[in-house]
């Protein structure tokens, strides 16, 4: 008797297990172009794109290569009249301050909820 309620409940754990939905998942595997002349890239950049210094912070990051994570400078840049945008990390790896663009778009425009 003992070993059919473990049998039971073996199987009961085994389904619901099975029957749990699965969350969507998005993994992203992109490549992130990165200069080893970061300010002098980032001043290239944006100038093309005539855009102008909006805000900047800091974020932590864990690199492909490397045990642990790894600081890194974030700047945004806006253009008003073309309505584009660059977001940029500025990290120093092995003393050279590598600049790597994480995004840049268009269509930029502040925020409004959607009225219901």
């Amino acid at each position: 008797m003992k070993k059919l309620i473990i049998a039971v409940f073996a199987t009961l754990i085994a389904f619901n297990v099975s029957a749990q939905e699965k969350l969507p998942e998005l993994v992203l595997d992109i490549t992130i172009p990165c200069n080893n002349n970061g300010p002098k890239f980032i001043e290239d950049v944006t100038k093309f794109y005539r855009e102008l210094p909006f805000a900047q912070g800091m974020f932590t990051i864990k690199p492909v290569r490397g045990p642990g994570f790894v600081t890194s400078q974030l700047y945004m840049y806006v253009s008003e009249d073309r309505k584009t945008f660059s977001i940029f990390s500025l990290t120093n790896v092995e003393g050279q301050p590598v600049a790597c663009v994480l995004a840049g778009g268009e269509n930029l425009k502040p925020y409004r909820a959607k009225e219901n």
